[in-house]
């Protein structure tokens, strides 16, 4: 499991984040506050403050979510705190 912080300030960079992240084959939340969403939700996605920082928690090892984090490069804000599986 790994977390990260990123920002998705426009309804196009939200789509884009959705399509990359629905291409995952393990599970990834996004947090805001006591909030969590589907990330691969797109009704979740727009849920949330989009111009507000949330949090991205990628339920996979470390290689997944390293691979993760370098498509979501763009939207990152703060890098992955790993929590080890």
């Amino acid at each position: 499991m790994a977390t990260f912080r990123i920002l998705i300030d426009s309804v196009d960079k939200a789509l884009d984040f959705n399509k990359i992240v629905d291409q995952c084959e393990f599970n990834v939340d996004l947090v805001n506050g006591r909030t969590y969403v589907d990330a691969k939700s797109l009704v979740g996605i727009f849920s949330l403050p989009l111009y507000r920082p949330l949090e991205v928690i990628a339920y996979a090892d470390q290689a997944s979510t390293q691979a993760l984090e370098e498509r979501l490069a763009e939207y990152v804000i703060e890098p992955v705190g790993a929590n080890g599986i």
